[in-house]
């Protein structure tokens, strides 16, 4: 009776194994399109004269795959062109939080909350500046 229960275990462990090599398999496929995405826009960034848009379409490429740092390096080259963008300073301040660097998050949150003109955003930055300085 043993070997019955037995059977079905190793059928059900090995069911469960091949489905987590599937999900890593779509996973990696689904990256390596993300990566080719932004091998292509990154071509076209020395043609273009004002680069900006690229750069946040990469960034947010980055942030789709998980890769916080690239997609910080591009939402800087962005503000780099637009010191004013509160949509960047709201990503940014986003991105420090889930690295849990809140001194760098509020910062970027002050910085929305300056140059914003929408309400929702703002009172957004608000909420985020008061919740992190009580952590912090």
């Amino acid at each position: 009776m043993k070997k019955i229960v037995f059977l079905p275990t190793i059928l059900l462990i090995a069911s469960f194994s091949s489905l987590i090599n599937s999900q890593n398999t779509q996973n990696q496929d689904y990256i390596n399109n993300i990566k080719k995405q932004i091998s292509e826009i990154e071509s076209k960034i020395p043609t273009v004269k004002n680069p900006i848009n690229e750069y946040i379409k990469i960034a947010h490429l980055y942030t789709e795959i998980e890769d916080l740092d690239n997609a910080t390096i591009y939402f800087e080259k962005a503000l780099s062109l637009e010191p004013t963008n509160a949509n960047i300073y709201f990503k940014l301040a986003m991105i420090y939080e889930k690295k849990k660097n809140y001194a760098k998050a509020i910062d970027y949150w002050e910085k929305c909350l300056k140059y914003s003109q929408n309400k929702q955003i703002s009172d957004i930055a608000r909420k985020h500046i008061s919740f992190l300085r009580e952590i912090k």
